[in-house]
C-alpha cells in the first residue's frame, strides 16, 4: 500500500481506496477506509435502478430512512470517524474527476 500511495504523491493523482470488500478491516494500525486520499464503498451487486438522488443526507437520515446506498456497517464506520461520503455513477465517464474536484454529481453524505 505504501508504494502505491508514494506513486500517488508523486505524480499529484489521488489514490481512490475502495474499501468496500474490507469494512472493519485495518492495515498496520490504520482502519481501511481512511489510507487513501478518497475513499468509497463500492454499492452492493443489487442496486435499485429507481433509486431517488438526493442532493445532500446527514448519516442519521440514511440510517434511519433504511437508504441502502452502503451497509449499515460501512455507514455507521463513515459516521463515528466523521468522514464525507459521495455517492454518484462511477459508470458515467468523468464522475470520478468531477467527484474529486468537488462537483456537485451526487448524493453527498454527512454529519
Amino acid at each position: 500500500m505504501e508504494s502505491i500511495l508514494q506513486i500517488g504523491i508523486q505524480s499529484g493523482i489521488p489514490v481512490i481506496e475502495d474499501y468496500a470488500q474490507a469494512v472493519g478491516a485495518s492495515y498496520k494500525s490504520k482502519r481501511c477506509g481512511t489510507l487513501g486520499k478518497i475513499n468509497a464503498c463500492s454499492f452492493y451487486p443489487v442496486k435499485n435502478l429507481d433509486a431517488i438522488r438526493f442532493e445532500e443526507l446527514t448519516y442519521r437520515e440514511v440510517i434511519e430512512k433504511n437508504i441502502e446506498v452502503m451497509d449499515l456497517t460501512a455507514i455507521t464506520l463513515c459516521m463515528d470517524n466523521n468522514l464525507p461520503v459521495v455517492v454518484f455513477n462511477l459508470n458515467k465517464t468523468g464522475n470520478i474527476f468531477k467527484a474529486v474536484m468537488g462537483e456537485s454529481i451526487g448524493t453527498h453524505i454527512r454529519g
